[in-house]
């Protein structure tokens, strides 16, 4: 990870060589994943406990420090982005279809209009990311000691700002502001434990999405943990009052 390479050994003589070998390849990746299969029953029976009660497996600390963002993500049969595509193409419509399919050409033909999206923030937006900045900052200083830094808020807005352009729209709206902040919250609460601002394990897919009732019950819980992280920033964000609108 730091240096960007994976080197590959070579002993000499299992090819008829005098001296051994390295060779060094450069790697160049921004998302990295990992599968553990033999953590995977344990985690199942823990389904329901609170995000950060659980440590990551065979993740140490250093480890994830060295990323940016740290997700738990149980989704094998590829239902997030079926369903993320699903408002994009039918953005308004409160009808939730079952029995959607979607090609592998159409998920790259939306990720290439999205990349070439310009998008704005909406003022709403703009002041729950910041307002849960400040809110983070100073709950998680106060009771664990840990430093949020600045660059927590361009994360912020760079996640909601892929949001809403995978969602199609040319305006980052609260919603969009709402997945940045469970996402990183979520990040922040598996590395270092949970805090004052309590969300579910699965926080952006809470539901079975393979059907129409899961959809549904999505759509409802993320309004909830809205109105949960308003709160969250009225309570430990000074000023945060004054600039946000309650609903």
């Amino acid at each position: 990870l730091e240096s960007s390479s994976v080197s590959l050994f070579i002993p000499g003589k299992r090819y008829g060589e005098d001296a051994d070998q390295q060779i060094s390849f450069p790697v160049l990746c921004s998302f990295w994943a990992l599968a553990d299969q033999s953590d995977a029953s344990k985690r199942s029976l823990r389904a329901d406990a609170v995000l950060g009660t659980v440590d990551l497996g065979p993740v140490s600390s250093q480890l994830a420090d060295a990323f940016g963002l740290i997700l738990q993500c149980r989704d094998v049969g590829g239902e997030q982005p079926l369903h993320t595509l699903q408002q994009a193409v039918h953005s308004g419509k409160p009808l939730y279809p079952s029995c959607w399919d979607f090609t592998t050409q159409d998920y790259q033909e939306l990720l290439n209009h999205a990349q070439g999206l310009r998008v704005e923030m909406s003022p709403g937006a703009e002041k729950i990311l910041h307002g849960y900045y400040m809110a983070s900052r100073r709950v998680r200083t106060q009771s664990q000691g840990v430093k949020i830094s600045v660059a927590s808020i361009k994360l912020l807005i760079s996640l909601s700002e892929a949001h809403c352009k995978l969602s199609l729209r040319p305006r980052v709206e609260e919603e969009d502001a709402v997945i940045a902040v469970l996402l990183c919250e979520n990040s922040v609460t598996l590395k270092h434990g949970a805090s004052a601002l309590i969300i579910p394990p699965e926080s952006v897919f809470p539901c079975d999405l393979k059907h129409v009732d899961g959809l549904q019950r999505r759509d409802d819980i993320l309004e909830d943990l809205q109105q949960n992280i308003l709160r969250f920033i009225y309570t430990y964000a000074p000023g945060a009052g004054s600039y946000i609108t309650e609903e």
